[in-house]
């Protein structure tokens, strides 16, 4: 045989004995996984089972088993369902299982989106202070001496009427005496029958008159004066209006010029609470908006009253926006300086979406509630919605501006915990709940990616 033909023989039989060795080797395969009871795929018409660990959904096998990573066993599911699961937890679904137990030590409670017909409304903080249209002040109307001071102190209430002091002025002695002296001139007229004299003596009467309202006295002490026919030497002065005096400058015993500032009082019914409000809520804030507060330390008894006007400028030290209210002041409880604590409620209603707070989980790019999954009891899946204002009594309510409706039913109290839950399935499967939206790949794990595939 030549050489040529001795070398074809020797490939032959090379491929037929490499042959060999390859049917050997995957017989012994075959005969491996019949031992470890292998079964081939079953199919329902055409439909494909594998085995599944539902904690796990990417763990699959087309064999039983158990999951190595929580031991639980494989359960047969069709191609259909296992995928099912696998997208849910792509999209970050949390099957809560054993309702009564698990469902109670997560704390996982359901509410209902509520739609409220709402009154915007924000807590402010401020003060009371003295009306600027309520304060009066009572200066010497001559020339004189105080002999007696019937207000003691600062803080002391008067009222319209009352007695403030007595004053000796040579200026008001002798304007009584022409008043005198032109009555007593008319009378002897009058007797001796001059009628034309008499005229003029009424006209300087009525002149003489005038003269003592001018210097402070009272149309009573006038008719008085002309009654009894003597002249007072400490002319009485009174209130004429009621207030709380808040400046006093007059003593006993001191002299007085016309014109000076004897003491200053204030009506504090109604008195002005100025609320402030910060820069960024000014536009919120409008006239006849009702505002509600206490004096701090007295939270026991609540004011009321309405916006009617703001302080043109901002303050200075703190950049905030000045909205005076005024309120009734009965038995003047407000005093001035005292602070208040309260809310400015806006006027007009607004329909809004709200849920607990404690149903929201805010994240870094936006905020999550959890919805039960439709049609299958005890799982859940997350829902990214917008939330707005904090609102409430105790400002234990979002708004919700989109990705929920009314009556649609929330998961509150266990967000955080699903939350978790269903991102440690997803990392485990190697998606996020911020990518999963946008990451279509397969969830089914294949070797070396991280998961794993039973054989």
């Amino acid at each position: 045989m030549t050489k040529v033909n001795i070398g074809v023989l020797v490939f032959l039989l090379g491929c037929v004995i490499l042959l060999g060795i390859a049917v050997r080797k995957q017989r012994n395969q075959i005969d491996a996984m019949l031992r470890a009871g292998y079964q081939p795929p079953e199919k329902a018409g055409e439909e494909e089972f594998i085995y599944v660990d539902l904690m796990h959904p990417w763990v699959t096998s087309d064999h039983p088993g158990t999951c190595p990573i929580c031991g639980m066993e494989l359960v047969k599911v069709t191609g259909e369902e296992a995928r099912r699961m696998q997208e849910a937890v792509k999209a970050g679904v949390v099957q809560v299982s054993a309702p009564p137990v698990k469902r109670v030590l997560a704390n996982v409670e359901l509410t209902n989106v509520q739609e409220l017909s709402w009154r915007e409304e924000f807590p402010v903080l401020g003060s009371v202070v003295t009306p600027s249209d309520a304060l009066s002040n009572l200066a010497s109307w001559v020339e004189g001496r105080i002999d007696k001071l019937y207000v003691e102190r600062v803080g002391d209430f008067v009222k319209k009427g009352q007695k403030l002091m007595e004053i000796y002025s040579p200026t008001l002695v002798q304007a009584q005496e022409e008043f005198l002296t032109a009555i007593r001139t008319k009378e002897r007229m009058d007797t001796a029958g001059y009628e034309d004299l008499t005229k003029n003596t009424e006209a300087l009467i009525a002149s003489s008159a005038r003269k003592l309202k001018l210097l402070g006295m009272t149309e009573e002490q006038i008719n008085k004066l002309a009654q009894t026919g003597k002249v007072v030497d400490s002319v009485p002065v009174y209130a004429r209006e009621s207030g709380i005096v808040m400046e006093l400058m007059a003593r006993e015993g001191m002299y007085v010029m016309d014109g000076e500032s004897v003491l200053e009082l204030a009506n504090l019914d109604p008195i002005w609470v100025e609320m402030e409000i910060f820069q960024e809520d000014a536009s919120r804030v409008t006239v006849g908006d009702e505002v509600e507060f206490h004096p701090v330390g007295e939270s026991g008894r609540v004011y009321s009253g309405r916006v009617f006007e703001f302080v043109p400028m901002l303050t200075m030290e703190k950049r905030t926006l000045l909205a005076r209210a005024r309120v009734t002041n009965p038995g003047y409880r407000l005093r001035p300086g005292m602070f208040v604590d309260g809310k400015i409620i806006k006027s007009g209603e607004e329909k809004v979406l709200i849920i607990p707070r404690n149903a929201v989980l805010v994240t870094g790019k936006g905020a999550r509630a959890w919805v039960p999954s439709p049609g299958i009891s005890d799982q859940f899946e997350p829902r990214e919605i917008q939330i707005g204002r904090i609102l409430g009594k105790n400002r234990e309510f979002y708004e919700v501006k989109s990705g929920l409706r009314a009556g649609q039913t929330v998961v509150m109290g266990a967000v955080f915990l699903l939350d978790s839950e269903a991102q440690l399935l997803q990392a485990s499967a190697g998606v996020s709940m911020d990518t999963s939206t946008e990451n279509d790949s397969d969830l089914q794990s294949q070797p070396g990616d991280g998961g794993h595939v039973h054989k």
